[in-house]
C-alpha cells in the first residue's frame, strides 16, 4: 500500500509544496530506514528545483551525524540541484573519511551521478585510484570517472595509467570503457580493445571488447581491421554476431559484417543467434538488397515468435521504399490476428512507405472499412490515417473509389471468410517472384519469350541471377543461392553453400534430380548501361568450371563459359536460341 502511495505521488505531486513538505517530514521521522530511502527517491522526482527542499536537505546534511543519512541526502540534493557545492563536498568528504566501508563505496558511486566536469570530484576520484588497494572501490571510481570525466585530461591520464599497468582484467576493461566514454577515439583505448580481442582466453572478454569498439568514432582503420580479423578466426556464433554488429556500426555498409549476419541467419540452429543477427541487420543493413531479402525470408520461415517480430521490426528499418518488403508486410496483415504483431507490422510499414506507394495501401485496406462484417483494427486505422494525411485528396479519392468493388459478402459469413485461406497462405509463405510487369527489363523480356514457346516453358527452368546485388563480387555463392531459392529452387540438403565449391555441388544435384526440367543459369547485371561494371574475373574463372547450361551477359570472354553482349539488339532472341540448343543437347544426353 505504501509503495502504491509513493508511485501515485511521483505521478501527480511534482512541484506540489504540500507533497514536498510531507516527504521531508517523513524523511525526518523515518530516518535511514527503507521507508526513509523510498521517501528520498520520491523527493528526487517531485522536488527538483524546489528551494525549500534544497535548503532542508542542506540543513539535514550539516546536522546529521549518520553517515548513511548524509550520503543519501547529498545524493538527493545533487539531483534536486545539480552541481550543488554542499552535496559534492559531503560526498568527497565521505569518500575520504567514512568509517563505514559500504557508505564510502556508495559515496564513490554517487560522485559518478553528479553533473559531469566537476574538477573537485574528478580530482578526488583520481586520488582514490592512487591510494586505494580495494579492487572493488577502484572499479567503482573508474566507472564514476567515465561518467563525469568528459574532456578532463586528469581523468584521461588516470585511466590510461590503469590500462597500461593493471594486471586485473576486470579493472582494465572498465578503465577502457570509461576512457571510450570520455574520448571515443583515444588511441590507447582502441589499442587495448584490439589487444583484448586478439589475446583474451575467453569468448566473453572478446565479445565485450568487440561491443566496446562499436562505441568509438566511426571509420577507425585499426578497429575495422581487428573486427574483420575476429570475424574470420572466431568459431563462436555470439562473438561473430557481436563483431559484425560493431563492425557495421563503425564502418557503415561493411560487406563482411553484412555477410556474416546473413550467414548466421541462414545457418545458425540457435534461435537466440537468429534473433540477435536479425536485430543487428536492422541496424547495419540499411538499403542493402541482400539484407532485405534475408530478413524477408526469415519472416516467411521463422517459427520463433520473438525472432519473427524482430525481423518485422528490422525490415522497417532497412527496406524503405522496397516493394518486396512492403508486399511481404501487407500480406501479413491479411493473415495475422495478434494485435501486438499487427501493430508492429503497421509501424514497420509506416517506415517503409514512400509517397508513391501509398495509393495501393489505401486500395488494399479499404475493404475492411466498407462492410459491417469486416472489422478494421488499430493497425489498419493507423495506416489509412497516415496515408490520408500525406496523399493529395485527388489521389486518396482515386485509391479509395476507383477500383472494382468486391462482391458484398453475405451477412452470414464470418470476417475470416472474406479472405481465401489459400490466397493468404500464398502471400505469407511463397517466396518473392521476379517482377514481370516491365517489358523493358531484360529478365522480364526473356521470361515472356520463354513463356511464348510451350516446348520451352514446360521443360526449361531458367534461373536469373542479377549480379548487381552481389555483396562480394569475387565470392558471391550465398547471394546466388538466395536468388535461386527466391525462384523456388529446392534447398540444399547440406546447408547453405557458402563457397563456390559447395554451390557447384548444389548446382550439379539440381541438374541430376530435375528429371522433368532443364535448368539454365543466366547471369546479368540488371542496371542501366552507364552503370554497368565488369564481372569479377576471379568469379568468372571459377564459374567456368561449372558444368551445364550457364551463360553470362557481358562483353568479357572466358573460355568454356558462354557469353552474350549486353549491346546485342537481338539479345533475348540470341539467348532463346542458345537455350533451345542446350535443351536439345540435355534431352539427347538423357536419352543416351
Amino acid at each position: 500500500m505504501q509503495q502504491i502511495a509513493f508511485n501515485g505521488l511521483e505521478k501527480i505531486g511534482k512541484g506540489e509544496r504540500k507533497t514536498i513538505a510531507a516527504l521531508l517530514n517523513l524523511i525526518h521521522a523515518a530516518g535511514f530506514s527503507t521507508t526513509g530511502r523510498r521517501a528520498f527517491e520520491c523527493l528526487e522526482i517531485v522536488g527538483r528545483g524546489n528551494s525549500g527542499a534544497i535548503a532542508t536537505l542542506v540543513q539535514l546534511i550539516r546536522a546529521s551525524e549518520d553517515e548513511g543519512m548524509r550520503r543519501q541526502a547529498a545524493e538527493s540534493l545533487e539531483k534536486l540541484d545539480p552541481g550543488n557545492p554542499t552535496a559534492i563536498a559531503v560526498l568527497i568528504q565521505l569518500l575520504k573519511s567514512a568509517k563505514n566501508e559500504e557508505i564510502r563505496k556508495k559515496a564513490v558511486y554517487s560522485l559518478g551521478e553528479i553533473e559531469p566536469g566537476n574538477a573537485d570530484a574528478i580530482a578526488a576520484l583520481v586520488q582514490l585510484l592512487k591510494t586505494s588497494e580495494d579492487i572493488f572501490v577502484r572499479w567503482i571510481a573508474v566507472s564514476s570517472l567515465g561518467k563525469i570525466g568528459k574532456d578532463s585530461q586528469e581523468a584521461i591520464d588516470a585511466l590510461v595509467a590503469i590500462i597500461k599497468s593493471s594486471d586485473r582484467n576486470l579493472l582494465r576493461k572498465e578503465a577502457i570503457d570509461s576512457l571510450v566514454k570520455i574520448q571515443s577515439d583515444h588511441p590507447v583505448a582502441i589499442a587495448a580493445l584490439v589487444k583484448l580481442m586478439q589475446y583474451a582466453d575467453d569468448e566473453d572478454t572478446r565479445r565485450e571488447a568487440a561491443e566496446s569498439l562499436s562505441k568509438i568514432d566511426p571509420v577507425n582503420p585499426e578497429a575495422i581491421s581487428a573486427l574483420s580479423s575476429l570475424l574470420r578466426i572466431s568459431y563462436d556464433e555470439f562473438t561473430c554476431r557481436q563483431a559484425a554488429d560493431s563492425l557495421g556500426k563503425i564502418d557503415p555498409n561493411n560487406s563482411e559484417a553484412i555477410k556474416t549476419l546473413i550467414r548466421l541467419i541462414h545457418l545458425s540452429q540457435d534461435k537466440d543467434i537468429r534473433f540477435l543477427a536479425a536485430e543487428s541487420l536492422g541496424e547495419v543493413g540499411k538499403n542493402n538488397p541482400a539484407a532485405i531479402a534475408t530478413i524477408i525470408r526469415l519472416i516467411q520461415s521463422s517459427r520463433d515468435k520473438d525472432t519473427f517480430k524482430q525481423a518485422i521490426k528490422s525490415l522497417g528499418k532497412i527496406g524503405r521504399g522496397n516493394r518486396d518488403a512492403i508486399a511481404t508486410l501487407l500480406g501479413l496483415l491479411g493473415s495475422i490476428e495478434d494485435e501486438t504483431t499487427r501493430a508492429q507490422i503497421a509501424d514497420s510499414l509506416l517506415e517503409l512507405l514512400q509517397d508513391r506507394q501509398m495509393m495501393p495501401i489505401v486500395s488494399a485496406l479499404r475493404d475492411s472499412f466498407l462492410y459491417k462484417t469486416a472489422v478494421p483494427d488499430i493497425a489498419s486505422y493507423k495506416l489509412i490515417w497516415y496515408c490520408a494525411q500525406r496523399l493529395p485528396y485527388s489521389e486518396f479519392h482515386q485509391a479509395w473509389y476507383f477500383r472494382p468493388l468486391p462482391v458484398e459478402p453475405e451477412s452470414n459469413r464470418q470476417p475470416d471468410d472474406l479472405f481465401d485461406e489459400n490466397e493468404i497462405e500464398l502471400k505469407v509463405t511463397e517466396t518473392p517472384q521476379i517482377d514481370n510487369s516491365n517489358d523493358s527489363d531484360f529478365f522480364s523480356s526473356l521470361y515472356q519469350a520463354i513463356l511464348a514457346k510451350p516446348e520451352l516453358s514446360h521443360t526449361v527452368k531458367p534461373i536469373y541471377i542479377d549480379s548487381s546485388q552481389f555483396i562480394d563480387p569475387d565470392n558471391p555463392p550465398i547471394d546466388i543461392y538466395d536468388c535461386m531459392l527466391a525462384q523456388n529452387c529446392p534447398q540444399f540438403e547440406y546447408g547453405v553453400p557458402d563457397t563456390m565449391a559447395k554451390l557447384r555441388l548444389y548446382w550439379n544435384m539440381l541438374r541430376r534430380n530435375g528429371d522433368a526440367l532443364s535448368f539454365v543459369l543466366i547471369f546479368y547485371e540488371n542496371v542501366a548501361d552507364t552503370q554497368r561494371k565488369d564481372f569479377s574475373h576471379e568469379f568468372l574463372e571459377v564459374l567456368s568450371k561449372f558444368d551445364g547450361a550457364i551463360c553470362v551477359v557481358s562483353e568479357q570472354s572466358i573460355p568454356k563459359l558462354k557469353h552474350f553482349s549486353p549491346k546485342d539488339p537481338q539479345l533475348v532472341q540470341a539467348i532463346l536460341d542458345w537455350i533451345q540448343e542446350q535443351t536439345q543437347d540435355i534431352v539427347a544426353d538423357k536419352i543416351s
